[in-house]
């Protein structure tokens, strides 16, 4: 038995469950606890593990797309099941026969699968006491890999240590000696190992299946937009429809962070509370974008009595406070100050609190500060009814998941809202970008520079869901940070209507951010 079936074969154990096969080209393979967790409809959880063994084959449908080329289909049969291939992008031109291009697609397949396997024994010796289970996809290995490196990141005592224990990891299978003396190893040293590996990877790794994408069997191919010989697989008259098809393609972006992965004893109540305190600062700057900041008691337009960065009630340090015990007055002042204090309050009373009561998934930072924000501005009862939130509770991520706030499209307020909310989860922007846009930015775009718009209202797919634009990102953050005035006054940019302390905070946790970034970019240029 192969080492990916054992590891597999150990989560049904641990578990005391049962071990759910499959059969694909003769081969035996256990499908991932993961997958039967998520669907305890044993169909569904082999449909869904088939579409993450051939999960490249969308990658190469997209290029097929975008190059106007119509794909070449490989039907294949190996006795039990029958699979509709494409031919991957980067083989249309290469004379391979039909048998060729099966067997390297299902060696790069196994490949994946055998690396999320490794990958997951790593995570499992790593936080041996978690129960948790992880799939096969592409993001999932991503994930997992990223995962991995915080867990090293945390052990190492310093970046020469970190880069040492990655090196010593990549190489355990060829170089254990390496591996086992990480403490010893001097920067010239991880330097020679790191030359020495990368000519391995280059002179060993060079092969047909290791150029190639893979490609779906014909049960999870039901789940991609259907392709016709002969026709155009996109209508170009209709930008809705075109974008439709572009967002079917598109690759996810929702990882998580390596500064935001947490151990995987934690509940995804106590994962969301951490994230949630140690980004407060970045929700503050995203809501002071949408809210602005008034020192003096005005009418929203609503006409609700409000204050400081959308304060309308105060809040004592316990929590206690309301409309009616203690409002908002005419004439009151504020200073930056006071209403960072009464903003801290709001979100640690009223909003954590909903957070963790009706979240049952862990979030992302972009997911969780973005979710705040569309909490905020719809009000916590619409919220826990939202559609939104049985989506986010599914586990539906990114754009998919964004396309949900526009449920709440009858303000248009509060659809120029949500595209920022929606550039958040997507990754389109930072926190820490939010610092150089004008408050209120947002209100200086027409709603039909957010969405796709029929006549008057939000145009929806079949399934009743609006599409966010993508075309116009670069022109509406232009938008959001020319001059505009408001019934305060002129708006200036958010870092100078936030307290100091809080911008040097998100400032200062960008910069450890891309710390970070660089530091696994490095360790990815080497592999």
């Amino acid at each position: 038995m192969n080492k990916a079936k054992q590891i597999f074969l150990k989560e049904y154990a641990d578990h005391k469950q049962k071990p759910l096969l499959v059969q694909l080209n003769g081969k035996e393979y256990v499908i991932p606890l993961a997958y039967l967790s998520e669907n305890t409809d044993a169909k569904l959880a082999q449909e869904n593990f088939i579409d993450d063994f051939f999960d490249s084959q969308q990658k190469d449908l997209s290029l097929y797309e975008k190059n106007k080329i119509e794909p070449k289909e490989i039907v294949w049969s190996d006795g039990q099941n029958k699979y509709t291939f494409f031919v991957p992008f980067v083989l249309k031109d290469k004379n391979l026969s039909d048998s060729e291009i099966v067997s390297a697609v299902f060696k790069k397949a196994e490949r994946k699968y055998k690396k999320a396997a490794s990958l997951a024994r790593r995570l499992q010796k790593a936080y041996p006491d978690s129960k948790k289970t992880q799939g096969i996809s592409a993001s999932n290995v991503k994930s997992m890999r990223k995962q991995y490196r915080a867990y090293l990141w945390k052990k190492g005592k310093d970046k020469t240590k970190y880069g040492a224990l990655l090196v010593g990891n990549f190489v355990l299978a060829g170089f254990k000696d390496g591996a086992h003396k990480v403490a010893e190893l001097t920067p010239d040293k991880v330097k020679r190992m790191v030359k020495r590996y990368a000519l391995v990877t280059l002179v060993g790794g060079a092969s047909l299946a290791g150029s190639l994408h893979s490609i779906r069997s014909v049960s999870s191919l039901q789940k991609l937009p259907q392709v016709e010989v002969g026709q155009n697989a996109v209508s170009q008259e209709d930008d809705f429809e075109q974008a439709l098809e572009e967002e079917a393609f598109s690759e996810a972006k929702n990882e998580t962070p390596a500064e935001n992965v947490v151990t995987d004893t934690l509940s995804a109540a106590e994962h969301n509370k951490q994230v949630f305190l140690d980004n407060i600062n970045e929700i503050k700057t995203v809501l002071c974008f949408m809210e602005n900041f008034a020192s003096e008691a005005f009418l929203d337009g609503k006409g609700v009595p409000t204050i400081g960065y959308g304060c309308t009630y105060l809040i004592d340090e316990n929590g206690k406070g309301d409309r009616d015990i203690s409002p908002i007055k005419e004439n009151m002042t504020m200073t930056k100050s006071e209403a960072d204090v009464q903003k801290a309050r709001y979100l640690t009373f009223r909003v954590l609190p909903q957070i963790l009561r009706d979240i049952k998934c862990p979030l992302d930072k972009e997911t969780l500060i973005a979710t705040t924000s569309f909490m905020y501005v719809i009000g916590p009862e619409a919220f826990r009814k939202s559609s939104y939130l049985k989506a986010l509770n599914q586990g539906i991520k990114g754009n998919k998941l964004a396309r949900f706030m526009l449920g709440f499209a009858k303000d248009k307020g509060v659809i120029k809202r949500n595209l920022f909310a929606h550039y958040l989860i997507n990754k389109t922007l930072k926190p820490v970008d939010f610092l150089d846009l004008r408050t209120e930015g947002c209100y200086n775009l027409d709603v039909e520079d957010c969405c796709y718009m029929k006549d008057s209202c939000v145009k929806r797919d079949k399934n009743g869901l609006g599409l966010f634009r993508k075309d116009d990102v670069a022109a509406n953050i232009a938008k959001a940070k020319k001059p505009r005035s408001s019934v305060i006054g002129k708006c200036k940019l958010v870092r100078e209507v936030l307290p100091a302390k809080v911008v040097q905070a998100v400032l200062k946790n960008a910069q450890k951010q891309q710390n970070i970034n660089v530091a696994m970019l490095q360790h990815e240029n080497l592999r």
